[in-house]
């Protein structure tokens, strides 16, 4: 037995698919304080301690902080991938949200061709951050 209609649901489900990621944004603003004080404990890089070099991880947990202090620009300068990372899920999200409204749009490509750019940049980053001081994440 059906207790909610079907147009009811639609619409609950289309204001919580708008309003949870402000619930989640919230959040995260709320508790940026304790993840900053959380993070006084992650360890350090046990690659950058045993070879002197950056891993690809290196500056992940800088650039967060960064960016939950809003400092995009601070958060590109320790690493790349979060900010990258954040832009790819915004981006399926907004497709997400698009085809549920009923837009069919495509925001991200699909092709593997695209992938593999993308794989191939962040790994050309991830070793130029070693040879070229600019790109360390001090």
């Amino acid at each position: 037995m059906n207790l909610i209609p079907n147009r009811l649901r639609s619409k609950v489900l289309k204001a919580l698919y708008l309003i949870i990621p402000i619930i989640i944004i919230v959040g995260i603003i709320e508790f940026s304080g304790f993840i900053v004080r959380i993070s006084k404990y992650v360890p350090a890089c046990p690659f950058h301690l045993l070879f002197g070099g950056y891993c690809p991880g290196c500056g992940n947990t800088r650039s967060i902080l960064a960016l939950l202090h809003g400092d995009v620009l601070g958060s590109l300068h320790y690493n790349i991938t979060i900010v990258l990372l954040c832009l790819i899920g915004i981006a399926f999200y907004i497709e997400g949200g698009l085809k549920f409204f009923g837009y069919e749009v495509k925001i991200v490509p699909r092709n593997s061709v695209f992938w593999f750019i993308i794989l191939g940049l962040m790994l050309i980053y991830y070793v130029a951050r070693n040879i070229f001081p600019f790109l360390a994440p001090i």
